[in-house]
């Protein structure tokens, strides 16, 4: 049960960060959507190529596949409110953090897995933190230096401008505590949770002559 929410929060956070591009899109910088695109295609496909490889040791193949799939699609979500160079940026990223999370999950003992999960899951949400930090910046200095000519034309629209001002998406206070709540559930992981799911597979033995 400890896995599951851990996971629910996590795509939580990763719901979070791809959802406010394309509420601040004219806000945004085409910089700031290029990091955005970079950063989650890269963290997506390094924590589901990690966490894969460590479940389904055996399929490395298909691991290293989904892993850059999923990656390489949640970067290119994130940065097509932006620009095409995002969108590039975001699937490029994907694609090495896929291959790379895959080496790392396959590659590490049983016995050190739990400890590399929560290493990994505590930079990864650092770092979206941080870049949901950078948005808020860059959104923050769009609407100050906006001129008076757009908040003019901004008139007809005050509820859905004011639906786009919640605290929700322009305060790092709610974020921060879901990341807080994150690791707090994902220090309680234990070595029997993250148990392979799939055994050797059988070698078929050669008929004899």
């Amino acid at each position: 049960m400890l896995p599951k929410i851990s996971a629910f929060f996590y795509v939580l956070i990763l719901l979070w960060l791809t959802v406010l591009p394309f509420i601040w899109r004219q806000r945004l910088a085409q910089m700031t959507g290029m990091m955005l695109a970079m950063s989650v295609g890269m963290i997506v496909g390094l924590s589901t190529g990690c966490l894969l490889g460590i479940l389904f040791p055996t399929y490395y193949v298909q691991v290293t596949i989904i892993s850059m799939v999923i990656g390489s699609i949640l970067g290119s979500v994130a940065g097509l409110p932006s620009h095409v160079i995002a969108v590039l940026d975001g699937l490029l990223s994907g694609v090495m953090g896929g291959m790379m999370g895959a080496m790392l999950g396959v590659m590490i003992p049983y016995n050190e897995a739990v400890v590399m999960v929560q290493v990994l899951s505590t930079i990864c949400v650092t770092a979206l933190f941080f870049v949901y930090l950078m948005c808020i910046e860059c959104i923050e200095q769009s609407q100050h230096h906006s001129p008076s000519g757009d908040r003019q034309n901004d008139k007809p629209n005050v509820k859905k401008r004011r639906l786009h001002h919640t605290w929700l998406f322009t305060s790092p206070l709610p974020m921060f505590m879901l990341i807080l709540l994150f690791c707090i559930l994902t220090s309680q992981l234990e070595t029997v949770h993250l148990e392979p799911l799939e055994s050797e597979p059988q070698q078929h033995r050669t008929p004899d002559l």
